[in-house]
């Protein structure tokens, strides 16, 4: 690393990787992370920051949102009974 004065040194925008990182970790020069996980905070590039972008706490793009958030579509042609090739319509013809 390069003798620079603090104002001088570069910097790197990083997201946190989940929630539970975003609210505890923090650079050593105090840089912490906003109350929302989307906005990014600018950390030096210095060994911590890399380190942390190696083991996968910090990102350097935004986070994916989960699957699991979001609801699933239906699949065309499905209905609440179901279909004729399911396990309910075959249960029926029994």
């Amino acid at each position: 690393m390069s003798l620079r004065r603090p104002s001088q040194r570069k910097t790197i925008r990083v997201w946190a990787a989940n929630e539970g990182l975003r609210r505890v970790l923090r650079h050593p020069t105090g840089i912490r992370f906003q109350a929302d996980i989307n906005v990014s905070v600018g950390w030096p590039e210095d060994a911590f920051t890399l380190r942390r972008l190696r083991d996968g706490s910090v990102l350097d793009h935004p986070p994916e949102k989960d699957k699991g958030d979001e609801p699933q579509p239906e699949p065309v042609g499905a209905s609440p009974r179901g279909g004729p090739g399911t396990a309910a319509a075959k249960a029926e013809k029994k």
